[in-house]
């Protein structure tokens, strides 16, 4: 009953969306359903299931959702009348989620001092590329995959503009692949200032 789901699911979503959800599923769902008859399946299995990845992991909501689209698609085609999964008791929150409110409460990132400390730090020890690079990030806004899919001609130098159309992710087997970006907003110009500007065009 994957197998047939996921042939339909690959034609809707990105290769490294596809290869996200298959990591989901052969780490998480099919060791505990795998060798099942979807109709033999029971509601205390699938909340036994929902359980275990509530303690264990942050997003296991996703995890759930996915593995009721398996169960869904089988009431489709007409395999079992009911999914198991839609009378389980999915927890509304849990110790990780609380954990990740507290850490996002304590301001887990770098305040303007610190971030002025990084970049001085970075200047000095590392390679004059990678300083680059997180100098851009830091002054850009952009994403790690969004810099990484660079090339020359996405920059104009004399009007301070840098326009971002791509970005690099993981598809299947975890290979790196250029691709568009996650929506269509995120298709867009910045301007550099001129500092940042600088030590881009020094590494051309």
């Amino acid at each position: 009953m994957y197998n047939k789901w996921l042939k339909r699911y690959a034609n809707t979503v990105k290769e490294s969306t596809l290869n996200k959800t298959m990591t989901i599923f052969k780490l998480h769902i099919l060791p505990r359903f795998g060798d099942k008859y979807v109709n033999d399946i029971t509601v205390q299995e699938c909340q036994t299931a929902v359980d275990f990845w509530a303690e264990k992991m942050v997003k296991y909501k996703f995890i759930y959702n996915y593995a009721n689209h398996v169960f869904k698609d089988a009431v489709r085609l007409n395999y079992i009348k009911n999914s198991p999964m839609d009378n389980v008791d999915v927890p509304k929150t849990t110790k990780h989620i609380k954990e990740l409110r507290d850490q996002k409460n304590n301001h887990n990132f770098y305040n303007k001092k610190q971030l002025e400390q990084f970049l001085k730090t970075a200047r000095i020890f590392m390679p004059f590329q990678i300083y680059t690079f997180f100098r851009l990030l830091a002054y850009s806004g952009l994403r790690k995959g969004e810099i990484l899919a660079l090339t020359w001609g996405d920059i104009n130098f004399h009007d301070s503009n840098l326009r971002i159309n791509k970005t690099i992710s993981s598809g299947l087997n975890y290979v790196e692949q250029i691709t568009s970006p996650k929506s269509v907003a995120s298709v867009r110009s910045i301007i550099l200032d001129e500092t940042t500007k600088k030590m881009v065009n020094q590494n051309c």
